[in-house]
């Protein structure tokens, strides 16, 4: 296996409060925090990355830099962890993949290089890691699901660029797994748009969560 589901970014209107959810009711620990910008969360294993939405900087927009927390509330993007960026990257170009254009800001983030998937879904490429320990424990994030348009289309890229097995495949929807992590890819029938639409995550008690969410957050449906 060349590449582990490692990663996933959420574009939060309050930095703040979305890690007063995410810590308590998942066990997800803080790893980084870039004061206004960003909150890292792990479960030793997998990163979730908060992101704080704002807008570019004057200085961002002079020298044509993107950013993540300039776009939509929600699923920004996900990554992988390889074992080699060098080879990943020389696999992607076999197949006649290149690298997203974009400039990336160099502000020591655990990215490396991104690449933008047959239907434009931004994958992140580290070889050095996403600040987790690599200690899985017996809860944490363990699936990503991407409402796509063509699934068999995503199946066939990610098997062949980043070597992920496919687990399962049923109704028009696959499952690739890294071997800990799996990645699921529906066909966006249900009226959702196209993208990162859910993160799975394994817990010791579904009702306990459901209780503490139910208490916290009445205003959330379950």
């Amino acid at each position: 296996m060349i590449a582990a589901i490692r990663h996933i970014a959420l574009v939060v209107r309050d930095l703040q409060s979305s890690y007063e959810f995410y810590h308590p009711l998942f066990a997800l620990q803080q790893v980084r925090h870039r004061p206004g910008r960003a909150i890292h969360l792990s479960d030793g294993f997998f990163n979730l990355t908060l992101l704080g939405k704002r807008d570019r900087t004057p200085e961002e927009i002079r020298n044509n830099i993107e950013i993540d927390s300039a776009g939509e509330i929600g699923f920004s993007h996900f990554g992988f962890q390889v074992k080699k960026l060098e080879s990943a990257l020389e696999r992607l170009g076999q197949l006649g993949w290149s690298l997203s254009e974009r400039k990336r800001p160099q502000d020591g983030r655990f990215v490396e290089e991104r690449i933008n998937d047959p239907e434009g879904n931004r994958v992140d490429l580290s070889e050095n890691g996403f600040g987790t320990v690599g200690a899985k424990g017996t809860t944490g994030i363990c699936y990503l699901t991407i409402c796509a348009k063509e699934p068999s289309v995503l199946a066939d890229f990610y098997q062949r660029a980043l070597d992920l097995t496919c687990a399962a495949d049923e109704d028009s929807a696959f499952i690739l797994s890294d071997g800990d992590s799996n990645l699921r890819l529906v066909p966006n029938e249900t009226g959702r748009s196209p993208g990162l639409a859910a993160l799975g995550v394994r817990v010791a008690s579904v009702e306990g969560v459901a209780s503490e969410i139910a208490r916290h957050y009445p205003q959330m449906k379950l």
